[in-house]
């Protein structure tokens, strides 16, 4: 299958970073198709990687954040998560963000894997993970644009909350989901 893949992939002719800040990169490369068809600007838009965290209280309540996010300009509920650097050990970021984002603390983690979230046209990717018996340790540490409601949420709760569109985000629901299989609710 993997021949497959490479085989039905397009061919870079040219490729030019057209924006850049600290939070994006837009490309604007210039491809072949397999069927010989050449668009000259397709954009890209290059977005820092994530981790996300599925974090599980002793009691059983799943750990939130409620924030306004801009792009949809709606007030928004989500599992932890930020951007980590390059070379930033995973597991250690993600247990950053939980910290940084909740005032919760994860001693081991669980990988539930990595997703990608509209590949269309965006290069980031997502690693999920779960942790269990968090403990609430200090106040959440925002950064400046963050202002953030931190909600714990029943587990038996996430489906219908997700049915109901009250969480809508992507890449949360993929986390709730792959977290529930592994904990065998679903």
């Amino acid at each position: 299958m993997k021949a497959d893949l490479q085989k039905k992939s397009w061919k870079v002719l040219s490729s030019e970073i057209v924006f850049s800040n600290k939070w994006c990169k837009i490309k604007k490369d210039s491809v072949k198709l397999p069927n010989g068809k050449v668009i000259d600007d397709y954009f890209i838009t290059e977005l820092g990687n994530i981790v996300m965290v599925f974090a599980l209280t002793k009691d059983k309540h799943v750990v939130f954040v409620k924030q306004y996010r801009h792009g949809v300009k709606k007030v928004l509920l989500e599992l932890p998560a930020g951007i980590h650097e390059q070379d930033e050990v995973l597991e250690i970021a993600a247990k950053r963000e939980l910290l940084e984002e909740t005032g919760y603390v994860a001693r081991d983690l669980i990988p539930l894997g990595r997703v990608v979230d509209y590949p269309t046209k965006n290069s980031h990717h997502i690693d999920l993970f779960l942790t269990k018996d968090v403990v609430y340790q200090t106040p959440p540490i925002p950064e400046d644009t963050e202002d953030i409601e931190v909600v714990l949420i029943p587990l038996d709760n996430l489906l219908e909350l997700i049915e109901e569109g009250g969480i809508f985000v992507t890449g949360t629901i993929t986390c709730i989901i792959k977290a529930l299989i592994y904990l065998k609710v679903i």
